[in-house]
């Protein structure tokens, strides 16, 4: 069953669908908000986080090891900007804004959350 939902931000509004039984989300569309254009890099970030949400809301997290196994790479990287524990901190290479979601304890256990520099996921 697919389902359609609707994402509002200050840039605009995101549409994309979940497939529960396919375990997948797309995007369908983005509508900016009035005066807004938004560049490229930020469609394709937005794109990329709605996956990783979507693949934590539909297929749950990952297990413990491989959660562990993300946050060793993280741990290691120079991109990291880390935090005291047990948070690990956030990543300065993913553009991501500093915000709870995209911590990288939290953003670790979302199965289509990936590295940029290609470390995990």
């Amino acid at each position: 069953m697919t389902r359609r939902v609707s994402i509002a931000t200050a840039d605009g509004t995101w549409t994309l669908d979940l497939d529960a039984q396919a375990r997948s989300a797309a995007v369908v569309s983005f509508a900016p908000g009035a005066g807004a254009a938004p560049d490229p890099g930020l469609i394709e970030r937005a794109a990329s986080w709605l996956r990783a949400e979507a693949s934590l809301a539909l297929e749950g997290p990952l297990a413990a090891e491989a959660v562990d196994a993300r946050l060793s790479q993280c741990r290691s990287c120079p991109h990291l900007e880390p935090l005291p524990a047990p948070q690990v901190g956030w990543c300065q290479a993913c553009g991501c804004p500093r915000s709870g979601r995209a911590e990288l304890t939290v953003k670790a256990t979302m199965p289509a959350a990936s590295c940029p520099r290609g470390r995990w996921g």
